[in-house]
């Protein structure tokens, strides 16, 4: 074993009841779960186990079923029949009809955690039941329980805070209690044990190294207390530090399931794309520093108070940018856009000579300017969920389908087609809904988009979150392509690992300022994460006195 799968190994909490795979209660069982959509068999033939208090990680490329097998527990989708389930010991008929998941135990929490941001934290712990019918509300007795229940959890909030003045990591532990507490884990007796089956859909997408650590600390408090948990995530990192049992799917079959212990990150790896590593990142810059494609000058305004950013990008460049949560560096990308939606914007950046400044700029003219745009949120600013994905893939670039004064069906499936081809966009059915692909395969059509419009500039706001390793890859290898093209890439990103890898050069943002320029062989993780926290800075400092 490698130090680092030691230092994972010590990492791992251990679980009450010894080793996960012991003889302890099931919560779930899953034999023979097989889902077709039409021709195309998206789960075949599917077992799981989870163990009481065990947290059970589901892994696969994105496209796998992962989404599909979390459906069928929601009973949104009805399995094939053959298919079996088991439930804290009892046999369970499918499909589940509408609310029977929640009669049973299980209660999900999803990559965007389904909170009203407007309502307290006090109404969103309570909703859930409140929308069930449950007759009048007494505030008093609910306050009094709901403070109950997330101190049982440990966690600190105050129940009459809008949930929109919570950081993400708050938010995450609020939705994690109001699942937690459906279940009735909150009201255990001191050494009683619940019953039932808590599901997180990726739900450490969005939040920082704290806030992760604190979501894993609950996690493992709900576990000891008896629930099964089932994580969906695509952090193989996390994965192994913090789960006890993982199961990988592949084309929608089960490819390996064991203990987390038994098995390594390569491992996961070669499980997932089905390959014994990934394709080899080539790091060959094709920058020419002798050519700028765009100048920003004197950016200042957004959030966190930017102030005088001033840099080029050059011709062929994957150009980083990162820091820490509030620092900046992701606003850049939207007010480079004209897709800010804060007021007071200033400074220019200046395309091929032409000077627009950023007070005026909206969408439409950076479109026209040779500008693209890959926001974080996929589904609220990447696409139209409720289109086909051809017309997602070819909205940009009807031009390329019109058959004299009209626009050709047939040409926009072809085009999308071919698009889907290129990038890998599974499943290939472009007649299909765009919010029906999985998170990392709208990722994929969304660059597709993007792609066909031939940009200059494409703008990037963490484009690999919850995308999987594979994916990631081909996100990557599309990106040097735009460069090869003469085009640039501005890289906004927290992942300091991935920005090492894939950036010519990252800017380091603090409190709303460039603080630095690294390059060359001061593209690592550590160096990089060392400068976004000012450690470098102040180790100087101290060497100085």
């Amino acid at each position: 074993m490698s130090d680092t799968e030691d230092d994972r190994a010590s990492a791992r909490p251990s679980r009450a009841a010894g080793d996960p795979w012991d003889g302890r209660g099931d919560t779930l069982m899953i034999r023979n779960l097989s889902k077709r959509f039409a021709d195309t068999t998206v789960l075949d033939s599917v077992d799981l186990r989870i163990r009481r208090g065990e947290v059970h990680s589901l892994l696969g490329h994105n496209g796998s079923g992962k989404s599909t097998l979390i459906k069928v527990l929601a009973g949104f989708h009805a399995p094939e029949p053959g298919s079996a389930m088991e439930f804290c010991g009892e046999s369970i008929d499918l499909p589940l009809a509408p609310g029977r998941a929640s009669e049973l135990g299980i209660a999900f929490v999803h990559q965007d955690l389904a909170l009203l941001p407007s309502l307290t934290v006090l109404e969103n712990l309570r909703i859930v039941e409140w929308c069930a019918g449950k007759g009048r509300i007494h505030w008093r007795a609910e306050r009094v329980r709901a403070r109950a229940d997330l101190e049982a959890l440990d966690i600190d909030v105050d129940l009459d805070a809008q949930v929109s003045s919570l950081d993400q990591g708050q938010r995450a532990l609020i939705a994690v209690a109001r699942a937690a507490s459906t279940l009735g884990v909150t009201r255990q007796r001191e050494g009683g044990q619940a019953r039932g089956l808590l599901v997180l859909d990726e739900p450490t997408v969005f939040l920082s190294e704290a806030g992760r650590e604190q979501l894993f600390a609950l996690i493992h408090r709900v576990a000891s207390l008896g629930v099964g948990v089932l994580f969906v995530s695509h952090d193989l990192d996390e994965v192994l530090e913090n789960t006890d049992a993982v199961t990988v799917l592949r084309d929608g079959k089960v490819v390996g399931s064991k203990p987390t212990s038994a098995t390594s990150y390569d491992e996961l790896v070669r499980l997932i794309i089905g390959k014994a590593e990934l394709p080899v990142s080539s790091r060959t810059s094709q920058a020419d520093p002798d050519i700028v494609v765009a100048g920003v000058r004197n950016v200042s305004g957004g959030r966190a108070g930017l102030s005088d950013v001033d840099f080029d990008i050059f011709k062929g460049e994957i150009l980083g940018l990162t820091g820490l949560l509030g620092s900046g560096f992701n606003e850049l990308p939207y007010l480079l856009f004209g897709a800010s939606a804060e007021s007071g914007t200033g400074g220019e950046i200046q395309l091929d000579g032409d000077v627009y400044h950023l007070s005026s700029l909206d969408p439409t003219d950076a479109i026209r300017r040779g500008l693209a745009l890959i926001p974080s949120n996929r589904p609220r600013d990447g696409g139209i969920l409720t289109l086909p994905v051809a017309e997602n893939i070819t909205m940009l670039s009807f031009r390329q389908c019109m058959v004299g004064p009209r626009l050709s069906g047939r040409r926009i499936v072809k085009l999308a087609a071919d698009q889907a081809d290129e990038f890998d966009v599974r499943p290939r059915d472009v007649r299909m809904q765009y919010g029906r692909l999985s998170g990392g395969n709208q990722q994929k059509a969304l660059i597709a988009k993007w792609l066909l419009t031939k940009p200059r500039l494409l703008l990037l706001d963490e484009p690999t979150q919850g995308v999987d390793v594979g994916a990631r890859q081909q996100i990557i290898s599309q990106l040097r392509r735009v460069c090869a093209d003469g085009g640039a890439v501005l890289y906004a990103s927290a992942d300091h690992a991935e920005l090492a890898e894939v950036c010519d050069r990252v800017l380091v943002f603090r409190h709303g300022r460039l603080a630095r320029t690294l390059d060359g062989e001061q593209l690592t993780k550590d160096t990089i994460t060392s400068e976004c926290i000012g450690l470098i800075e102040s180790e100087q400092t101290d060497d100085s006195r």
